[in-house]
């Protein structure tokens, strides 16, 4: 008598007909498994973009140590997001700063994530910069801005980090967006430098949970 697998759902039961070797390499495939913590993060975010119009966007600065998901993590909530939205939308923007992000630098990594073409962006002075984001934000409904890689803003000078973090309130007061920023421990001790943005963040350890405010002294 042959086993039904009844108890497995009907993609399941497809893969256990399918060749060994089709059933080796779907067991190779990255799997997105998420953690307790990760699950907090998940919902977190998902209030950030299903919150209402109304409600003052809320901002996450993401810790995690090398190599412990936090990129990965970013690109799941892109794609499950992408995914959910209408046809010409795009609910969450992701975004790796570059080795050294200053505001012109991190203004065109984000006009590319949001698909504005090289060439454009590239050509305009910050102000004009500002107003083809501000725009591209409307038009797409974005409700999330990811920064990935934000200890790479450590490589600036105080002076033109500052800059940076102010330019980052922007995307989100402005453009009534929540932020999501994400890098290794370090990274969130620079927002201290900003007295613009250190209220707006939260910060949370991608394996732990929440983190206390950092403080003046650490």
């Amino acid at each position: 008598m042959s086993p039904t697998y009844d108890h497995l759902d009907k993609p399941t039961r497809k893969l256990l007909a399918a060749s060994v070797k089709v059933r080796i390499r779907h067991i190779q495939k990255d799997r997105f498994i998420p953690t307790r913590a990760i699950h907090s993060v998940l919902e977190l975010v998902d209030s950030f973009v299903t919150r209402p119009g109304s409600i003052r966007p809320r901002c996450l600065a993401l810790v995690g140590e090398a190599g412990s998901g936090k990129s990965t993590l970013m690109e799941e909530i892109e794609r499950r997001y992408r995914q959910s939205g209408e046809s010409g939308s795009k609910l969450v923007a992701y975004c790796t700063l570059d080795l050294h992000p200053d505001v012109r630098v991190s203004q065109r990594a984000l006009l590319t994530a949001l698909g504005v073409p090289r060439a454009v962006s590239l050509c305009q002075p910050r102000v004009n910069g500002d107003d083809l984001i501000r725009r591209a934000l409307h038009e797409l409904g974005t409700r999330l801005v990811i920064f990935d890689e934000a200890l790479h803003l450590s490589n600036l000078d105080r002076s033109a980090r500052a800059l940076v973090w102010d330019w980052i309130k922007w995307v989100s007061t402005a453009n009534r967006v929540s932020v999501v920023c994400a890098g290794i421990p370090g990274f969130e001790q620079t927002i201290l430098q900003s007295l613009n943005c250190r209220p707006a963040f939260r910060s949370f350890d991608c394996r732990a949970g929440p983190l206390d405010p950092p403080s003046r002294s650490s």
